[in-house]
């Protein structure tokens, strides 16, 4: 199961952004930010679903419901693990890091996107 906490993290760090009043120099790293953001939601999002599919097995599930719950838990960390692993992944990430207006990004935003980035090369 892929790990939650990080795509969580910058998706707050990156919603908050969108309610910052900061001006960039105009709006291309926001338009940059905004496609990250939701592409690492639709990340998280799965990875949510896939947590509460293990705690459904574990702890609630009738017995009979097991392989077929394990069949979709298995396509939607799947899933996530493509979207995770994409080449548009990285563009997204690259997109954002190459962009003019990083450097205005605070150091704790850029040091998330850095290791959304350094996580993607492992």
């Amino acid at each position: 199961m892929m790990v939650l906490a990080p795509y969580m993290t910058m998706v707050r760090m990156v919603s908050s952004l969108r309610t910052t009043s900061r001006d960039y120099n105009g709006v291309d790293i926001m338009k940059k930010l905004d496609k990250l953001l939701n592409y690492l939601q639709e990340i998280a999002d799965n990875c949510y679903i896939s947590s509460l599919m293990h705690w459904e097995m574990d702890i609630v599930a009738p017995k009979k419901s097991i392989d077929y719950l394990i069949s979709v838990k298995t396509k939607i960390e799947t899933k996530t693990f493509e979207l995770a692993t994409s080449k548009e992944y990285k563009k997204l990430l690259d997109d954002v890091i190459n962009s003019k207006e990083y450097n205005e990004l605070s150091i704790e935003e850029q040091r998330y996107i850095k290791e959304l980035q350094e996580e993607y090369e492992k």
